[in-house]
């Protein structure tokens, strides 16, 4: 289940990938800049995917995921600067935001966007850092999760 799941997000992104690289031809990937936006959007994508995975792990039934994934995707897109600008959230649920990778991903997505010249690659090591390892709590949440279950239906 897990790597099927990762299989179909990956193939998912390398279409976007494709479909950036039909309209943008060689500028998608012919600076260091654009290839770190690219490297950038994997590991988010590895990151929000263990959470999808996560979320249908735990799920009771497909009405909770519908729920939940809705919710949470409002929550996110909200408050870590992806609908609205940064500046004009409120502080305390940005400070929640911070508990998910897509606020890390947008941070750096801002830095990036503003490096000219040389890259201090220290503005981008936290972010990727936090995302790969919120990436690996889900996963590493899921397999404990489901082991459970399993030891909980032998007995």
């Amino acid at each position: 289940m897990y790597f099927s799941s990762l299989l179909v997000v990956f193939f998912i992104w390398l279409i976007s990938l494709v479909i950036g690289f039909l309209f943008f031809r060689e500028a998608f990937i012919s600076t260091l800049t654009a290839r770190l936006f690219i490297l950038s959007s994997f590991v988010h994508m590895i990151s929000v995917a263990s959470i999808a995975i996560f979320f249908g792990t735990i799920a009771p039934n497909k009405e909770f995921i519908s729920f939940a994934s809705t919710i949470f995707a409002l929550f996110i897109g909200f408050s870590s600067g992806v609908f609205i600008p940064k500046d004009l959230i409120w502080e305390p649920m940005k400070n929640l935001a911070y508990f998910t990778p897509t606020l890390w991903h947008v941070e750096l997505l801002e830095e990036l966007a503003k490096t000219t010249g040389t890259i201090d690659w220290n503005l981008f090591v936290k972010p990727f850092s936090i995302q790969i390892l919120m990436a690996l709590a889900f996963f590493l949440l899921s397999l404990a999760y489901r082991r459970r279950k399993q030891f909980q239906g032998l007995s």
